[in-house]
């Protein structure tokens, strides 16, 4: 589910802040489903012209959800 927290529009420019809740259910970046609630936060930027997206970038913080299903995992260089 994706939930749009905060939008600005600006001439052509409409920026949003979304948060997105799933649960893991299928491969992410070769991880097997582990049936995690992963949740992660983003902001896209799209350019609208005449009422459609011509242009999209942005932004997505998927660092906890990784370490969540074990993608990335933390070293501790004393062990």
């Amino acid at each position: 589910m994706m939930n749009i927290e905060q939008q600005i529009a600006e001439g052509d420019l409409l920026v949003s802040c979304i948060t997105v809740r799933g649960t893991h259910k299928g491969d992410w970046f070769g991880i097997k489903p582990t049936g995690k609630l992963l949740i992660y936060t983003a902001v896209n930027i799209d350019r609208i012209v005449n009422g459609v997206i011509v242009e999209h970038g942005g932004a997505a913080n998927i660092l906890e959800p990784l370490l969540e299903i074990g993608a990335i995992k933390i070293v501790n260089s004393d062990d």
